[in-house]
């Protein structure tokens, strides 16, 4: 039985790596053949300050160094799988990871990149950061990013063929059991999720409005997440009241569960307008498409290997409300094209984002780890 240490964070932060963790965890119990071993580096005290470098969350990753060498000492793992951080001080927790299960104890090492940063953080690494990650990377096995348009993300530091694409995945199931509602007094909804960072684009959703408010004023944006800040935070609730949008947008906060489903069943369209950095596959994409709606987005990181052009949803230019305001008028005024959309959408996320494709994915690039004869 192959016997595999998961090192990275669980829920309750709000990122796809913990929800990715999670769900790899769970399928890893379930498949015959595998067991494995979590290590939860996220602090249960502390759902902030990811990357940085402060007191407690070093003295966590201390903690979380000498609980992996004990567990190395005394568990028979084959295959260590982290995911790599995307900044320098998250970088050099993980590379610590990297060289003791590597290094030290000779384990097979899977890294998974959960974003699109990685290649610009290595291209501004100083020489002597840049000779420091070459030489972690020397004992990684295998790399995964999260599409074939983010393999050079890696190039620098791992050969193509060390190099594998995992798409994230989504659990489809909950969102089939709940039916559509989308009649809400004559009302079309527009949904944003996610964190409500100024770089996710929200703010050009919300400019968007009274855009649209000239021909289409029955409409109401809902925005569904936790605030990043607070200074950015009253910019736009001064914005939204000085342009008298109270009554068409609509802050929810962190929304969870079968309360979350039910917002997007009821939804008509999903926007995530991001330029955010570190963006790699945003799961609330999928989460949009699984619930049947067309998307419009941003190309950051691998979304344009979920978003057809066209066929389920939109690709626009970042900070662009105007073009924001247009996509929605069409969908708005064309109801057969939306619901053509949400269709292929929901069709896609069958097919090519399951929760199955995800765990078997990264379950296959494990075992290739071990495979010596899939080693160069």
């Amino acid at each position: 039985m192959k016997k595999t240490l998961i090192v990275g964070p669980l829920p309750p932060p709000y990122h796809g790596v913990a929800v990715m963790i999670k769900w790899l965890v769970e399928g890893l119990s379930k498949r015959n053949g595998f067991s494995s071993i979590h290590l939860n580096t996220q602090d249960p005290q502390k759902n902030e300050g990811f990357g940085k470098f402060n007191p407690r969350n070093s003295w966590f990753a201390i903690k979380s160094v000498f609980v992996l060498i004990r567990i190395l000492l005394r568990e028979e793992i084959e295959v260590v799988y982290i995911p790599i951080s995307q900044n320098f001080w998250g970088f050099a927790r993980d590379s610590l990871f990297v060289l003791i299960s590597g290094f030290l104890f000779r384990r097979k090492v899977v890294i998974h990149l959960h974003g699109g940063y990685f290649k610009m953080f290595f291209t501004k690494s100083s020489w002597l950061r840049k000779k420091y990650i070459k030489f972690v990377f020397k004992y990684v096995d295998r790399g995964i990013v999260l599409g074939y348009c983010l393999k050079h993300l890696l190039e620098d530091v791992l050969p193509q063929a060390k190099i594998d694409v995992v798409y994230n995945g989504v659990d489809s199931e909950p969102f089939d059991k709940i039916e559509s509602v989308k009649e809400k007094n004559g009302k079309f909804r527009i949904l944003f999720a996610g964190l409500l960072e100024e770089s996710k684009g929200y703010f050009d959703l919300i400019k968007a409005v009274p855009i649209l408010k000239k021909n289409h004023p029955d409409i109401e944006v809902f925005l569904a997440g936790r605030w990043r800040a607070n200074g950015f935070k009253k910019k736009v609730e001064s914005y939204v009241q000085v342009n008298n949008l109270e009554t068409q947008v609509k802050f929810l906060g962190v929304v969870t569960g079968e309360e979350k489903i039910q917002l997007f069943k009821t939804s008509d369209v999903f926007v995530l307008p991001t330029y955010f950095y570190l963006e790699g596959q945003p799961v609330v994409i999928l989460e949009a498409m699984a619930a049947g709606l067309p998307v419009i987005t941003t190309d950051r990181g691998s979304i344009k290997e979920m978003i057809i052009q066209g066929e389920n949803g939109f690709i626009i230019s970042p900070r662009s409300p105007y073009q924001i305001a247009e996509k929605i008028a069409l969908l708005i005024e064309d109801e057969s094209l939306r619901r053509r959309m949400g269709e292929v959408s929901h069709r896609i996320v069958k097919e090519r984002f399951s929760l199955n494709q995800y765990v078997e994915g990264v379950v296959g690039v494990i075992e290739r780890s071990v495979n010596k004869s899939a080693e160069l």
